[in-house]
């Protein structure tokens, strides 16, 4: 019956294996848009590779490129991985989101958590172990995870969940880079850094075995070195299903050879810095999965491209933006080459060597290799980039090998799982085999035998065991293996022996066979099962039970002052449980605020992750707090004062640094004074006295007033207080107001006193005579009407137009001459002393230009116009037509050439050069429209309607574009010019001629005098 289980379970392998082969165009979607939604369902306990900034943002990298060596390792040891992309998406849109937890490197709590740019899933069914009946397991996920480093992060699923899969990947690529245009480090060192292996060819080796490659990067090569033959054998590898990377100058050596993704190739730019405004496109193509922005430089002789014509239907631009010449340019482009099979992928990638240093460090990695030296996020960006499109599948066919087996003796075991791909199969050793060349053959060994196929263009090759034992299992599980003091945990004992089961002795101690054993050890123990079956075969195994220990807990805090808030932790816990007698501010958090308003108890209770509870209590006796009062006062600048505090035991002063119940202070500002009183010098309390410093202070508001030659008097000030006397500067009484009025005739100052209490002092007040300004402006002038003039003064410092006239206009400097003006200018100097003085300005006559036209509006061109000039006070003229045309004669009659508007101007103009002038549009009509046949007869013979082309007035030859499709939407003939015909034939072959049958055009086209553009679509059918 065992051997019936593992039969069945095979072929229900070997069924699903089918089921994606033959559904692998649903699965296993292409690389560019547009690509339907593929969505699965994953079960609890799935593991996810992140690859987004937050989640694999380790070893203080700002991503770990290490995840990519990680997926490698994975698929080269036959886990299959489901690539995650929303299609559809937009930059840095999240792909899914579910409640999961972190494994590796080290453990967090379960929470919801968004993935991004492209994650990898491993289905939970797809982990585990697979024993053979010789003892030894299969590598687990785990162990290649932590046998990596444990450097990558990895997360697991706490619940099903959907995610739109891209490709369910099953082969680690095998990769190529080509050396035989320098620079191939930019790949290798990368590839290194990641421990993804590769092999460096040259041109023979590229020429004569490329079947084996998933892909191959060109990092760097010149035009000059890339022939017809050369770009023949890439178009062969890319149309056989192997995708190709071109990088920096090898973009343009392919493109201008074979044209992939262009109709005419790119402009060309080296080390061209491009903007970081970058336009993101295709982002859910997997080359673009990556989260954030990428470099705008990038070293190298083509570090940026721009499209010259068209893309070809499959090409895909992915990052553009403009660069130094204020060129669009791209910096990654893609494109579906070979069509809608797997693979035949082109990528183009701007400059190389993204890392900020450009350099390459010994050391790091995951399982060896170099490490970048790198720390941005743009230049990481551009590196996956490249990582990404390696992992994008190809057209390779493998073969396959069922898994591990175990038969008895005499028995065979169907060994493989693959179907008939037309690629080969060589199994090895063969004597023991139905067939060593078919994709499943049965094995008969008699022995223990390890069975090798490899492909028919040994490519590939891959190994399974086939064990000749009867299968024996005797594994042994525990429930609760980690469990806490005084506490019980079982032990599952679960066993498939073809004689029976005799005995089962657990360390020494004979137990009555059983599926489970509960033991309650006090420490953590190590149980020895030994089972014998019936003819007396003995099998052991090993299971332990780790006893947690308890941590000692603590519980800590403030100073429990009466009457204040106090917050308490306790140590070693997590979010623990509080209990008291006093009032708590919460009582499930990590800590708790007590308001201590007598003696208390404080309980602190915590269940641990593994759910073992301990618990901690600290009695408390509360220290009564001090109120603390102290008095205020002000005080002159300069003077001190005392202060004097009440109600501690110990008082300390911190701005003066003493100590006392009573001080004195010499503050230099107003404001708090600080003093801190202490009981038991444990528990404090705080008070201020205010204390107002007073300034001293002038009794005058100002120390000098100037006073104007041709003003006589000046107001003195002082400050609002009661008692005030003024003295003259030969101290003579003058009067007590507050305000007083002087009118010195020479320099002097008066002196100001008073008797108020406060801090203020005597002060005096200087009386200056300033001298007014010299003010005046430039001669008198006259000016044509309309004329801008600028108006000038000197000798002050600034200026006020106005009218004469007293109308207090206000005249700009800039001032526009209608009419003769009287103006007058007063000029301020720096101390507000005004003088004035007189400008007049007159004006000539003003001619007026104006003209009508007979007629005023023409249908078709080169009708005469006649343009009649009524113009008043003027004796000279000058007219433009608007098309170049220029006359000085009165009256005039005109035909223009071309249809259009044109604006027609008059300038009149008198013997004081005085002008005016005039405008008027004359509109010329003209006619647009345009045919295309929905038929023609091409090569019959009869040179009858045998060429497709279009027809009609006033089409301009710039912007003209005509395309020509067949049902499938390939473009079939494409014209630039108006003037050009089809003759049913295809631009890629011209002595080709397309069947008969309809085809689709859709033409662009500019009308040639209004500049208007136009689109239209519609078909042609063809008949011989």
């Amino acid at each position: 019956m065992p051997h019936l289980v593992k039969q069945f379970k095979y072929l229900l392998c070997v069924m699903v294996s089918l089921w994606i082969l033959l559904n692998s165009n649903e699965i296993l979607a292409q690389d560019f848009p547009p690509v339907a939604a593929n969505v699965m369902n994953f079960p609890t306990g799935s593991y996810i590779i992140p690859m987004d900034n937050a989640h694999q943002a380790l070893n203080g990298e700002p991503f770990n490129l290490q995840a990519y060596g990680l997926l490698y390792q994975l698929l080269e040891a036959g886990v299959p991985v489901h690539w995650a992309i929303a299609s559809g998406k937009q930059k840095d849109a999240i792909d899914f989101s579910i409640m999961c937890s972190r494994l590796y490197p080290s453990v967090t709590a379960s929470s919801l958590q968004d993935f991004r740019a492209g994650a990898f899933i491993i289905d939970a069914n797809d982990i585990g172990n697979i024993p053979n009946c010789a003892g030894s397991t299969n590598l687990l996920i785990d162990n290649l995870i932590i046998n990596y480093g444990n450097q990558v992060a990895v997360y697991q699923s706490q619940q099903t969940f959907d995610a739109d899969i891209r490709y369910i990947l099953t082969n680690a690529p095998v990769l190529a880079i080509l050396d035989d245009g320098g620079f191939s480090e930019t790949g290798y060192e990368l590839l290194d850094y990641v421990d993804i292996p590769y092999t460096l060819i040259g041109y023979n080796a590229f020429a004569q075995n490329n079947a084996c490659y998933t892909m191959i990067a060109q990092p760097h090569l010149s035009a000059a070195d890339v022939d017809a033959a050369y770009a023949g054998i890439v178009t062969a590898f890319i149309n056989n299903g192997g995708n190709f990377f071109a990088q920096c100058a090898a973009v343009q050596a392919f493109e201008e050879n074979a044209n992939y993704l262009t109709t005419t190739g790119f402009t060309y730019f080296s080390q061209n810095q491009m903007n970081t405004n970058f336009i993101y496109e295709s982002n859910d193509m997997p080359v673009m999965q990556f989260e954030g922005p990428v470099l705008g430089f990038g070293v190298g002789s083509t570090s940026n491209f721009a499209l010259e014509a068209q893309w070809m239907p499959y090409a895909y631009p992915c990052i553009s933006g403009n660069n130094e010449d204020n060129v669009q340019s791209f910096l990654v482009a893609a494109g579906d080459y070979n069509g809608a099979t797997i693979g035949g992928n082109i990528f183009y990638l701007g400059g190389h060597n993204y890392t900020p240093q450009q350099t390459i460090q010994s050391g790091g990695g995951g399982g060896g290799g170099n490490s970048f030296d790198s720390d941005v996020i743009e230049s990481y960006n551009l590196n996956r980039v490249f990582l990404n499109a390696a992992f994008v599948p190809a057209s390779w066919a493998t073969p396959c090998a069922a898994p591990n087996q175990c038969i008895c003796p005499g028995q065979s075991g169907n060994i493989g799982c693959g179907f008939d791909l037309n690629i080969g199969y060589a199994w090895t050793p063969s004597a023991t085999l139905s067939c060593s060349d078919c994709p499943n053959p049965t094995a008969t060994p008699t022995q223990t035998t390890v069975y090798t196929v490899e492909s028919g263009n040994g490519c590939s090759s891959v190994s399974m065991t086939v064990f000749v034992d009867c299968p024996i299992s005797n594994t042994i599980s525990a429930s609760g293996d980690t469990i806490c003091p005084n506490n019980c945990a079982t032990i599952h004992l679960a066993t498939d022996l073809m004689e029976g089961i005799a005995t089962v002795m657990i360390n020494g101690t004979e137990y009555p066979f059983g599926p489970t054993y509960e033991f309650c050890p006090t420490q953590t123990t190590l149980y020895e099962i030994i089972v014998t079956d019936s003819i007396g075969t003995s099998f052991s195994t090993e299971a332990t039970i780790d006893v947690l220990e308890v941590p000692t807990a603590g519980i800590t805090g403030g100073t429990p002052c009466m009457e204040t808030n106090v917050s308490y932790t306790a140590n070693n816990m997590t979010n623990p449980t509080w209990m008291s007698n006093a009032t708590l501010s919460c009582t499930i958090c990590d800590a708790t605020s007590v308001a201590v308003l007598n003696n208390f108890t404080l309980v602190a209770i915590d269940v641990s992750v593994d759910g073992c509870t301990y618990t901690d209590t600290l009695e408390v006796v509360a220290i009564p707090s001090p109120a603390i009062t102290v008095n205020n006062g002000s005080i002159c600048m300069g003077e001190f004062i005392t202060l004097t505090a009440n109600g501690a035991d110990n008082y300390f002063w911190p701005l003066q640094n003493l100590v006392g119940p009573q001080i004195a202070a010499n503050p230099t500002a107003s404001g708090p004074i600080m003093v801190i009183g202490t009981n038991q010098g444990l528990c404090s309390d705080t008070s201020y006295a205010q204390v107002t410093v007073l300034p001293i202070q002038s009794v005058v508001i100002e120390e000098y007033v100037n006073i104007c030659e041709n003003d006589s008097c000046a107001i003195l000030s002082t400050a609002a207080l009661a008692d005030i006397a003024w003295y003259d500067i030969d101290g003579n009484f003058v009067s007590t107001s507050h305000s007083i009025q002087v009118c010195p005739d020479e320099e002097t100052f008066y002196v100001a006193t008073t008797t108020d209490q406060g801090c203020f002092l005597p002060d005096t007040v200087s009386v200056y005579l300033v001298p007014l300004p010299d003010v005046s402006t430039t001669n008198d002038t006259i000016v044509c009407p309309g004329e801008i003039i600028q108006l000038q003064a000197y000798g002050a410092d600034t200026y006020l137009w106005q009218n004469s006239n007293g109308s207090l206009e206000v005249i700009e400097d800039l001032l526009q001459v209608f009419y003769p003006y009287e103006l007058v200018v007063a000029g301020t100097d720096t101390a507000g002393c005004i003088s004035y003085d007189t400008l007049i300005i007159e004006t000539f006559p003003q001619p007026i230009a104006a003209f009508n036209t007979n007629p005023t509006e023409l249908f078709f061109a080169a009708a005469p116009i006649q343009f009649i000039n009524i113009s008043l006070d003027a004796d000279c003229y000058s007219w433009s037509l608007g098309d170049g045309y220029h006359t000085n004669t009165d009256n005039l009659t005109y035909s223009y050439e071309l249809p259009g508007f044109y604006v027609a101007e008059l300038a009149a103009c008198n013997e004081f050069g005085c002008y005016d002038t005039t405008l008027k549009g004359i509109l010329i009509n003209h006619e647009f429209h345009y045919y295309l046949p929905t038929a023609f007869t091409p090569n019959n013979n009869d040179l009858i309607n045998n060429v497709f082309q279009i027809e009609g007035m006033s089409i301009s030859d710039e912007n003209f574009e005509l395309t020509i499709f067949n049902r499938w939407g390939e473009m079939i003939y494409q014209m630039h010019d108006p003037h050009d015909v089809w003759l049913g034939n295809h631009y890629k072959n011209e002595n080709y001629y397309v069947p008969d049958g309809v085809y689709n055009w859709r033409l662009k086209v500019m009308d040639e005098y209004s500049k208007i553009k136009y689109e239209d679509a519609g078909h042609v059918v063809i008949l011989r």
